[in-house]
């Protein structure tokens, strides 16, 4: 019997979600089955029915403790976002979101919530996320009553802009990766039309950045972004095309055997 990543006990684990399953529904509108693709060489595109899911994660209870912080973010980001959140226009134009009543702090917990599991997975969607001694510090910030999350992290939001071309797929999901903003170590992660941008260091976002932050005074505030000629798409094209030679090496390899 395996231990649970969280509790650390020898427990039957269950197909626990990293990101949450809601996240990926809109991925099956018109009957189709989310495709998962990788842009590392030699792995295979998979379907994915209801996501991504680690069986050898977490047990019943803890997967339990997490639902909370699930619910309020897939409502949140999600299910009624067009209720938490009003347009701001400049000059007749979207440029971003504000929500006044959002707990800026749950969802933060939310998001970190999200980067612990995705470190302490096994799937190689999410090996590309790797906490390091900073994973017991995520782990720490989790659950509290109110929920305290360390200064070690925060996170700035935004949301893709709807485009008049059907061929950009604001609603695509990306596995997380690891970049840096001004020397600040970050993971990206795509929630569908929103991209959280989730600081794990002891530094602090540079300005303008940590005045739009979850940790920052003021309304939960969303920057809108186009998707399309950003680097986000040009990355999604490579690894779609990487992702399909992929596909093609195994069957000419298949048809040689």
């Amino acid at each position: 019997m395996k231990c649970c990543r969280f509790c650390g006990a020898e427990a039957s684990l269950i197909k626990a979600h990293v990101i949450p399953e809601a996240f990926f529904r809109p991925l099956r509108e018109g009957g189709e089955s989310p495709l998962i693709v990788a842009g590392a060489k030699g792995i295979l595109p998979k379907r994915a029915p209801i996501g991504i899911y680690d069986k050898e994660l977490l047990c019943a209870s803890c997967e339990a403790r997490f639902s909370p912080t699930d619910s309020y973010g897939v409502d949140v980001l999600l299910t009624r976002f067009t209720n938490h959140f009003e347009p701001v226009r400049q000059d007749s134009q979207t440029v971003g979101y504000a929500g006044l009543a959002v707990d800026k702090i749950r969802l933060l917990e939310f998001l970190v919530s999200i980067l612990w599991r995705a470190s302490a997975s096994s799937q190689p969607f999410y090996n590309t996320v790797d906490l390091g001694v900073q994973e017991q510090t995520a782990k720490g910030s989790l659950f509290g009553s109110p929920p305290i999350v360390s200064a070690t992290f925060d996170a700035v939001l935004s949301v893709w802009s709807e485009s008049d071309d059907d061929r950009i797929p604001t609603t695509a999901l990306m596995n997380p990766h690891r970049e840096q903003w001004d020397g600040v170590n970050a993971y990206r992660l795509y929630l569908g039309k929103v991209v959280a941008y989730i600081k794990v260091d002891q530094q602090q976002f540079s300005e303008p950045f940590a005045s739009l932050s979850l940790q920052a005074s003021g309304p939960c505030v969303l920057v809108a972004r186009s998707l399309t000629g950003s680097n986000d798409i040009k990355a999604m094209r490579k690894t779609a095309l990487t992702s399909e030679a992929n596909r093609q090496a195994f069957h000419a390899a298949r048809k040689r055997t």
